[in-house]
Formats: structure tokens, C-alpha cells, sequence
């Protein structure tokens, strides 16, 4: 049987050529190295104007369309003193469409010239689709003001001057996804410019990936899928969790970003997540808990609900478990006294039983010659009840 990825291609080559592009019968996904690395020239010693741009070069061939990703991977080597002054853009062949992958790191209303922190080390920039992560949120929960905002995959966010940190994100693949195939072999560049003079740095290596197929599936599931925290006292708290399970064959990690989960319904205030942002790689799992405690007595309802779950496109789009708890009066203990639960100890019924039980007689044995009442009116019942509840060791 022919591989169904390798159809994939097949399928995408074949509706390329329908657009009359030529382009290889199998196009696969490319990582392209950059071309031109090297130290970023220096702003002006007033900062009103950035330094001439370093442009690395990338040759792209070889890709169908419409592009399904891009990725821009760029080392910091020699290190550059001040986030603050660095802006990237990457552009398409010929110019135009462009996308800022970031920009003024920490540049906020009152403090425009943004963070002295430094980058060192590679950091890839994606479409927030992909990744929540955003490098102004890494730059700022570095303790050190001359510390090293740590590499990563964060997604693409806007530049300049913002009213409050951290910057919000921008898109990055739709920018480019309205190019053709003709559009979009040839050269891409990755334009750094530094606003100002002193703090200098580099870049000793970048590269460009694009994706021209469909990404693999992400899904998860969960278990169980509702949540119910029985009967407790006025006041007094329970936990219960649930799974998120994503298979092996995920393509993606499955992001539950910080703030994507609320508690909804008529007694939201019952219930609180006791979780925040989750990431589960494929083949893996996360456990998520939930507590309910209520001031007030009665059935409380409400549902945990989390949207914009990451990448776009995994299944099911939401996570949805409905909450039940009862505050009030809890029943009492089980009577393990009473083996048959017929509201009687009886000394010839339970009290025989279980005194058979205690002289390590066998469960055949124990319930010879004894009638139970009901609801267990059988020795099976007995049985369940005394093993499950009362913790009885029974033997055949």
C-alpha cells in the first residue's frame, strides 16, 4: 500500500500542475539556509533613525502552494546587548507581502527604548496558531536587567511602542498565504535593523522553513468527560480531575494556553480550575483538577469550558465537562453490620456471616444454610458489598 503521506504529495503536485506551476511532481516541505549573516549595523547615536539593515538571503525552490507554514530560525552570535533596539521582518520574493517577526522588545509607553536585555543564542519565530509563547512575556520574567532572554519558538509579534507589555502577537502565516507557487520561489529575505548606537550584535546562522502540505492531525480526548463530586458538608471542599490524552500520531503538542479555561454555568462560584497554561506532547497525557466547595446547600451545577486551544485545527476545537455537587447533609457511612442492607442486624443473617468470615471461612462456606432480605438478597450481593465497601478479604 502506498503511504498516505507520500499521497498527500501526490495529490498536492497534482493540483499545483491543474494551476499550471511547475514545480517538481513531489515538493516536500524545505528548511533553507540563510545567506548573509553578520554583524547588524548601528542606529544612530540619537536613536531617531535605525541602522542599513542586515539582509540575509534566502533561495527558495522547489514549493507548491498555498504554503501551510513558515518558520524563521535566526542565532544571535556575537550576542546583542539590548533587545530593545533589534527589529526583524521577513519578506517574500520581491518585497511584498511582509511580516514583522518581532521588534522593540520591551518598549512601552513611558520606557520607549525598550529592553537592555540581551539575545543570545537561536530563537525561531512562528504563526501564533502554533505556539502561545511570547518572547516579550520571556524577556520580562528574566531577573537580571543585563540577563539573556532565553532561546526558544515564540510566536510573531507587532513592533515600536506599546501602550503595556507584553506585546500582542500578529500573524504570520496568513501574510503569505495568498502566493502562488511562482510567488513564492525565489529569494526571501530576513531584514534586522538596530535603532541605536553602542550595543551591537550578530547573526551567525538563519534559515526559513516552509511547509506547502497539510499539517498532521492533532486531536485529543478525555476522560471521564463530566465531573461529579458527590455529597459534602456545607463548606467543605472535594477535588476531582480529568485527563487530556493526545495520541502518538499527534503531529503537534496540543497547547492549552494560560487564561483559555473558565468555569461557566448558574454556580460558576461552586467550582475553581485548579490549573493554568497545559502543554501535552504527542503520546502524552495531563491530569487537570477541578474543586467545589459551596457556602450555600443544594445540587450545584456548572460546566469547566476551554476555547482556543492550539494548533488551529485540532480536534475537538473546545473542552467541554460538565460540574455537579451537592452541598448539604452527606448520607451516612454504609452499616457493614448489616450485610443483606435490609435494616435489621440480625445475629442468625449478618451476625453468623460475618462470623464465619472472621474464622476464615470461604464465602461458599460462610453463606451455607443463611436466607438474606433484601436489596442483597443473594450471596453474590453480600459478596460485592462486603469486598467493595467493607473491605473484606473473600475467598471462593
Amino acid at each position: 500500500m502506498m503511504h498516505r503521506h507520500l499521497l498527500q504529495r501526490i495529490g498536492v503536485a497534482a493540483t499545483v500542475a491543474l494551476w499550471g506551476l511547475s514545480l517538481p511532481a513531489l515538493a516536500a516541505p524545505s528548511v533553507f539556509a540563510g545567506t548573509g549573516t553578520g554583524s547588524i549595523p548601528d542606529g544612530s547615536v540619537s536613536c531617531s533613525a535605525p541602522g542599513v539593515p542586515l539582509v540575509i538571503s534566502f533561495n527558495v525552490n522547489g514549493m507548491g502552494a498555498p504554503l501551510t507554514d513558515v518558520r524563521v530560525t535566526m542565532t544571535f552570535i556575537p550576542q546583542h546587548q539590548f533587545a530593545g533596539d533589534v527589529a526583524a521582518v521577513l519578506k517574500a520574493p520581491g518585497g511584498s507581502p511582509s511580516a514583522t517577526l518581532f521588534g522593540r522588545i520591551g518598549a512601552v509607553t513611558g520606557s520607549p527604548n525598550g529592553s537592555g536585555r540581551h539575545l543570545s543564542g537561536t530563537y525561531t519565530f512562528v504563526d501564533p496558531s502554533i505556539s502561545s509563547a511570547n518572547i516579550w512575556a520571556a524577556e520580562a520574567a528574566v531577573a537580571s536587567p543585563s540577563g539573556v532572554i532565553p532561546s526558544g519558538t515564540y510566536a510573531t509579534t507587532v513592533s515600536g511602542v506599546v501602550a503595556a507589555s507584553p506585546a500582542s502577537t500578529t500573524p504570520l502565516l496568513s501574510v503569505f498565504t495568498s502566493l502562488t507557487g511562482a510567488q513564492i520561489n525565489g529569494t526571501w529575505t530576513l531584514e534586522l535593523t538596530d535603532r541605536c548606537a553602542s550595543d551591537i550584535g550578530g547573526i551567525s546562522a538563519a534559515s526559513l522553513t516552509l511547509d506547502s502540505f497539510p499539517p498532521p492531525p492533532t486531536q485529543f480526548t478525555l476522560a471521564p468527560s463530566a465531573l461529579d463530586f458527590g455529597t459534602l458538608r456545607v463548606g467543605d471542599a472535594a477535588f476531582r480531575a480529568f485527563s487530556v490524552v493526545g495520541p502518538a500520531a499527534n503531529g503537534l503538542d496540543i497547547e492549552i494556553p494560560a487564561g483559555a479555561c473558565s468555569i461557566v454555568g448558574p454556580d460558576a462560584g461552586s467550582f475553581a480550575k485548579l490549573f493554568n497554561a497545559v502543554t501535552i506532547p504527542p503520546g502524552q497525557s495531563a491530569l487537570l483538577s477541578v474543586v467545589f466547595r459551596s457556602l450555600t446547600a443544594g445540587v450545584k451545577t456548572a460546566a469547566l469550558s476551554c476555547t482556543g486551544l492550539l494548533p488551529s485545527g485540532v480536534t475537538p476545537a473546545t473542552i467541554t465537562v460538565p460540574l455537579t455537587g451537592t452541598a448539604g447533609t452527606p448520607p451516612p457511612p454504609p452499616n457493614c453490620f448489616d450485610v443483606d442492607g435490609d435494616g435489621v442486624m440480625n445475629p442468625l443473617v449478618d451476625g453468623l456471616f460475618i462470623t464465619r468470615l472472621q474464622l476464615g471461612m470461604s464465602l461458599s462456606a460462610a453463606t451455607n444454610g443463611i436466607t438474606f432480605g433484601a436489596p442483597r438478597n443473594t450471596p453474590a450481593k453480600v459478596a460485592a458489598f462486603m469486598l467493595s465497601t467493607c473491605g473484606y478479604p473473600l475467598t471462593q
